[in-house]
């Protein structure tokens, strides 16, 4: 199994980045606390943020849906799309094409 795309592995990492950093709690997804997130100066959570996105891409191989904090990321086959739900309301497309 796994993610197919055509469009380059940079140009979609960045879209998760983008995507993943205004889901609420996104931390939860890699056991942290708030206080220790925090606490990170910006670079470090940003790169945090990319292997997280990373991870997820990855991960989007075996699983279709991954909880990520208040949020959900989807991969959707059949579209050849990645969703990343924000919240309830709120949803971006990433596209793997």
């Amino acid at each position: 199994m796994g993610i197919k795309f055509q469009r380059k592995y940079e140009d979609i990492i960045n879209d998760m980045i983008s995507s993943v950093e205004d889901i609420d709690n996104l931390y939860d997804f890699i056991d942290m606390k708030q206080e220790s997130w925090n606490s990170m100066r910006d670079e470090q959570r940003q790169a945090c943020i990319k292997t997280m996105a990373d991870d997820l891409l990855y991960g989007l191989g075996y699983y279709e849906k991954i909880d990520v904090g208040s949020g959900q990321v989807i991969y959707d086959s059949e579209k050849e799309i990645i969703k990343v739900k924000i919240n309830q309301d709120y949803l971006r497309i990433i596209n793997l094409v």
